[in-house]
């Protein structure tokens, strides 16, 4: 019985239901692809639901080491995690990385980050709210910031600081006032060579300029441009209308709704990595990802004035009464 169960438990997506309580885990790699198989994944992800219970429980694991990587709770895991209360993430040496406090999948209130020896490098206040400059990125007020050897760089949100990202290959610096950006601020990737110089007032991105490691100067006045399917997205929905093939077995069976699937704009606009998050069942599964894999190339989104790549999420919504 202990083999069967634990077959069970090392297979991806599955339910378990135990003492009123059922559990789904899944495997994902640090680039967020969810895999089958445990030995080929990052981290694994549990939610855990209870009877009556108003959230699930989220706990998420670093692999193969087996300790603990998220933990806290989520009003929904589908297609994507939407965040309740307090999450606190854990660094691999099982030291605190940060704690948050969450409202319907959006960082509201105090907030602490950590470096890796657990010393604290961060107090700010989200407000909830979407960062002007960065739209995927959440708006806060920074409080204070300290450096590795315990030095306060920013107090009460003025200071200057310079930061490295987790595994040290990009660093920024620049000024604080008030809890937000000001002036010039300067950064430098050391895997790309890239850097660049930007201008703040009052917390709002005024223009900037990328040099790349060729000393190639690219203007940008925004710093992330979000992909386009060339034409707009009207013309990418009328694209899907007239060559998505509505499969017999979905006509048969009346299937109608509205089908969720991720993929990777590229730099170049190609599409890859197309995964369906909410399903009508596999036949449409299998259509929709056809459909975007032989999608006209897209413009690609650019940062910092650089083509990117990037995940983007639509909805394919399927009315069988229209065809």
């Amino acid at each position: 019985m202990k083999k069967v169960l634990l077959l069970i438990c090392l297979l991806s997506g599955i339910t378990l239901t135990y003492a009123q309580k059922k559990q789904k885990v899944w495997y994902f790699t640090n680039d967020g692809r969810e895999v089958n198989n445990r030995d080929s994944s990052d981290y694994t992800r549990i939610v855990e639901s209870e009877e009556n219970a108003k959230n699930f429980t989220l706990r998420e694991y670093y692999y193969p080491n087996n300790t603990l990587k998220t933990t806290g709770s989520v009003s929904s895991f589908d297609p994507r995690l939407v965040y309740e209360g307090e999450i606190i993430s854990y660094y691999k040496n099982g030291q605190k990385k940060s704690v948050k406090n969450y409202v319907k999948g959006r960082p509201v209130g105090l907030a602490t980050t950590y470096y890796t020896d657990g010393k604290l490098e961060a107090r700010m206040n989200y407000s909830g709210g979407i960062n002007i400059n960065e739209p995927a990125e959440p708006a806060y007020i920074l409080i204070e910031y300290y450096d590795t050897q315990g030095n306060a760089l920013v107090k009460d949100g003025n200071g200057s600081l310079s930061r490295w990202n987790t595994d040290s290959t990009f660093v920024e610096e620049g000024a604080f006032l008030n809890g937000v950006k000001t002036g010039t601020w300067t950064g430098k990737s050391l895997k790309s060579g890239l850097s660049y110089k930007e201008e703040y007032t009052n917390g709002k991105f005024v223009k900037g300029v990328t040099t790349t490691s060729k000393g190639k100067k690219i203007s940008y006045a925004d710093i992330v441009q979000l992909p386009q399917f060339d034409g707009g997205i009207k013309k990418f929905y009328k694209y899907i209308s007239e060559n998505f093939v509505y499969p017999p077995s979905a006509k048969k069976d009346g299937v109608s709704g509205m089908e969720v699937v991720s993929f990777t704009v590229e730099k170049d606009g190609s599409i890859t990595n197309v995964k369906v998050l909410r399903s009508l069942g596999a036949a449409i599964d299998r259509e929709a990802i056809r459909i975007m894999q032989e999608s006209p190339a897209w413009i690609p989104a650019k940062r910092r004035g650089i083509p990117s790549p990037i995940k983007y999420t639509i909805p394919i919504r399927l009315n069988l009464e229209s065809r």
